[in-house]
């Protein structure tokens, strides 16, 4: 199938992901959730995104050096995509709520609850350490019919750690999720801020990098909100690291009660990359 990227639009509630490529032209030219096509090459010498392959990179060095390191002796092309919202048919209304910063056996589990009063699914988007300290949390969000993803090991900064941190730590969160049962392909950065050994990391490991088009906190105009959503939005939420307030939980409650009215129905991002194309 095919779909489109757009980037997040300006508005007072979003928060824009760091990683903003430019959507091809064209209404029904906007194709795949985002192929970067752009050329991800893995060289010799490393994976050169625009700029110099450079040796092993580290925080010193300026984001045109920072390059993802191939083994010596390979040249391969690889490819990776991006999605920030699907170009979904919009007689079947379906969007993808996310949530990041989990699992929290507090947090978690009070978005649960709240999302199953509505019968709705969503992605959690989780953290490795968090993941083996609460693995029993993970379990009930898969139990619950929802999807777990990648959301690294701590925290980190992506564009602030060198690429063997990276990958070492992608690798650790990996192995938590699978110790739980969990088969993420799905990553979501933290902050949403990448550049090419984040990427790199990413693309050398089968992910799918899920940012968001819109954005729910415990401030958020939830009416303006769902007034602007469109079908394939993926809406970014939280679920840990002391996000979740009572304030939040109303957001999430008020917010998902309008678009139940609306007839929208909810559904994971991997669900939404695989729905029809529109007619």
């Amino acid at each position: 199938m095919t779909h489109v990227i757009t980037a997040p639009r300006p508005l007072v509630d979003d928060c824009p992901p760091a990683v903003a490529p430019t959507p091809p032209g064209g209404r029904r030219g906007w194709r795949w959730a985002a192929r970067l096509a752009a050329g991800l090459m893995l060289f010799t010498g490393g994976l050169a995104v625009g700029g110099q392959a450079a040796s092993p990179q580290t925080t010193r060095l300026s984001p045109t050096d920072r390059t993802f390191p191939a083994p010596v002796g390979v040249s391969t092309g690889v490819s990776l995509d991006i999605v920030w919202r699907v170009q979904a048919d919009p007689s079947d209304r379906l969007l993808a709520l996310t949530f990041d910063d989990g699992p929290d056996p507090d947090g978690t589990v009070q978005v649960l609850q709240v999302l199953a009063a509505h019968h709705a699914t969503a992605t959690f988007f989780e953290l490795g350490e968090s993941v083996e300290t609460h693995p029993q949390v993970v379990r009930q969000v898969l139990d619950g019919g929802h999807e777990v993803g990648l959301h690294g090991w701590s925290h980190s900064t992506l564009i602030l750690d060198d690429g063997p941190t990276i990958e070492s730590d992608l690798d650790r969160a990996e192995a938590a999720l699978r110790a739980v049962g969990a088969e993420p392909r799905l990553f979501r950065p933290t902050y949403g801020r990448i550049d090419s050994p984040g990427l790199g990391a990413a693309a050398t490991r089968g992910y799918t990098i899920a940012l968001w088009s819109d954005r729910l906190d415990d401030h958020s105009d939830t009416h303006r909100l769902a007034q602007r959503l469109q079908p394939g939005a993926i809406v970014m939420c939280h679920d840990g690291r002391g996000h979740v307030t009572p304030e939040l939980l109303d957001r999430i409650d008020d917010l998902l009660t309008e678009l139940d009215q609306a007839g929208y129905r909810y559904v994971t991002v991997s669900e939404l990359l695989a729905s029809p194309d529109p007619p």
